[in-house]
């Protein structure tokens, strides 16, 4: 036996693997309204990128919307597809929005200016040897 509901968001009849389930207080376990397509899409809406960041930095609506004004990487210039919060950990000081590379590749430099300058001299010494 087949057991299915309609999605109170896009009309569409489905089996009920295709929902959430919800545990009241009381309980009863029940099937979420929302289908998990339309539960999905609707997360991606209400919370914005960078959430986690903007909650531990308490950065304000109004200077989220101006730093995601940028379109290009502040590194690499490269266009924006996922736009990143760089952020100074030990000051929380925000430096700028930086491309998913650039940013994972800071992270994984622990912003070490120093090891980054004998990465860049590591690259300079093996492309002459190219």
């Amino acid at each position: 036996m087949r057991v299915e509901k309609t999605c109170s968001t896009c009309n569409q009849t489905l089996s009920v693997t295709m929902f959430h389930k919800r545990t009241y207080a009381s309980g009863k376990v029940a099937w979420q309204t929302k289908c998990k397509s339309c539960s999905t899409t609707v997360r991606r809406q209400y919370y914005k990128p960078n959430e986690k960041t903007r909650q531990q930095l308490k950065i304000s609506n109004e200077f989220y919307e101006e730093l995601m004004k940028n379109e290009q990487c502040n590194i690499c210039g490269d266009t924006l597809t996922k736009k990143c919060i760089d952020h100074d950990h030990m000051t929380k000081k925000i430096r700028g929005v930086l491309c998913n590379h650039c940013n994972t590749a800071l992270g994984l430099f622990k912003d070490n200016i120093s090891v980054m300058k004998d990465a860049i001299q590591y690259l300079e010494q093996a492309k002459q040897l190219a």
